[in-house]
C-alpha cells in the first residue's frame, strides 16, 4: 500500500479570502498533494486546512503553505479571539497508511529544519516529532548549527578579510618583530615589494594569491546563501 499521510496546518488568517486562497494555492500546486478541505473562522482569525497525498509531497506542499503564509500574513495586524504564535500557528503531519509514526516524525523534523533553515522561521517540535530527548550533539547539528550558519559564515568570511589587511597597528607597534614573530602577510608582502631588494614579482604574486582565497570564501558564502534560500 502506498503510504499515506495528512497535513492539518493552522495558518493566522481566516477573514481575507484572497490570502486564504494563495495559501491553498501553494498546497494545490505541488503535484501529489491534494487539498481536502479548508475552514476560515472570522472571530478567530484563522483557517484549518486538511490536504493528504504521499509524505514527500505532503512536506513539499507544507512548505510552501508556511511560505505562504509568512509573506502574506502580517502579524503585527493580526487580531482574533485564538491565541497565536505565528502566521502559522501549527502544521501536523498524520500517518494515515503505509507509513509508521516515527517515520511521519522524521518527516515533520526535516521540515521544522527547512523551515528554520530557508525562512529563518524558529520552529518547536512537539508530540512524536519532539527532541527533548535527543542528545545534545543531534539538537546542535540539526537545530542550533542551521540557525547560526549564515551570521557564522559571514562573521568567518569578514574576520579572514581583516587578518589578510592588518597592518597598521602591527607595523606601528612591533614592525612585525621580534625576530618576525608578529609578521603578518600584509607586513610579509610590504617588505618583500618595497624594502630590502624590492622584490616587486614574487610581492604581486602574493597579493593575487590573498585576492584569489577571498574571493574563493565570499563564493562559497554566497554560493551557501543561495542554496538555503533554494536558488542554486
Amino acid at each position: 500500500m502506498p503510504a499515506l499521510i495528512e497535513c492539518v496546518p493552522n495558518f493566522s488568517e481566516g477573514r481575507d479570502l484572497e490570502v486564504i486562497r494563495q495559501i491553498t494555492a501553494a498546497i494545490e500546486s505541488v503535484e501529489g498533494a491534494t487539498l481536502l478541505h479548508f475552514d476560515p473562522g472570522r472571530a478567530t482569525n484563522r483557517t484549518v486546512v486538511t490536504f493528504a497525498g504521499a509524505p514527500e509531497a505532503v512536506g513539499e506542499a507544507a512548505f510552501r503553505a508556511i511560505a505562504a503564509a509568512t509573506e502574506l500574513i502580517d502579524m503585527r495586524q493580526h487580531t482574533g479571539e485564538h491565541p497565536r504564535m505565528g502566521a502559522t500557528d501549527v502544521c501536523p503531519l498524520i500517518p494515515i497508511a503505509g507509513i509508521s509514526m516515527d517515520e511521519t516524525a522524521e518527516l515533520a523534523r526535516r521540515l521544522g529544519e527547512r523551515v528554520g533553515r530557508e525562512l529563518g522561521i524558529p520552529v518547536y517540535l512537539y508530540e512524536a516529532a519532539a527532541i527533548d530527548r535527543a542528545s545534545s550533539w543531534f539538537q546542535f547539528w540539526r537545530i542550533t548549527l542551521p540557525q547560526v550558519a549564515p551570521l557564522l559564515l559571514i562573521a568567518v568570511l569578514f574576520r579572514t578579510i581583516e587578518a589578510i589587511k592588518s597592518f597598521d597597528l602591527v607595523m606601528g607597534m612591533t614592525g612585525g618583530g621580534p625576530g618576525g614573530q608578529t609578521e603578518l602577510i600584509a607586513i610579509n608582502l610590504y617588505r618583500q615589494a618595497f624594502q630590502g631588494q624590492f622584490r616587486t614579482g614574487p610581492a604581486s604574486a602574493l597579493a593575487y594569491i590573498i585576492l584569489i582565497i577571498i574571493i574563493a570564501i565570499s563564493n562559497l558564502y554566497i554560493r551557501y546563501l543561495n542554496q538555503m534560500r533554494g536558488e542554486d
